[in-house]
């Protein structure tokens, strides 16, 4: 009995300490790499906020053109699309 006291006792108790220690150890571990992935998404949010501002800003510029100062290059449109055009006139 006194070897149970005087041994498992206190290795019982270092274990668990050990164990407290470990799993804070690894839930900071996983909370490192879960703030990496969302700055990583972030980022990736941020660059297509900026895309599409930039495809915002485009059209706009176009709509302010007016009509007759918006040309088609038609050596651009594939023939499919000249095909219907000349079906249509």
């Amino acid at each position: 009995m006194a070897i149970i006291v005087e041994v498992l006792i206190p290795l019982a108790v270092f274990g668990l300490i050990a164990w407290v220690f470990w799993l804070r150890y690894r839930l900071k571990l996983a909370r490192a790499e879960e703030a990496e992935r969302m700055r990583e998404q972030l980022s990736e949010l941020r660059a297509h906020r900026r895309d599409m501002e930039a495809r915002l800003q485009a059209l706009e510029t176009i709509a302010t053109l007016g009509e007759d100062r918006i040309r088609v290059d038609y050596e651009d449109v594939p023939q499919e699309q000249d095909d219907r055009r000349g079906r249509k006139s």
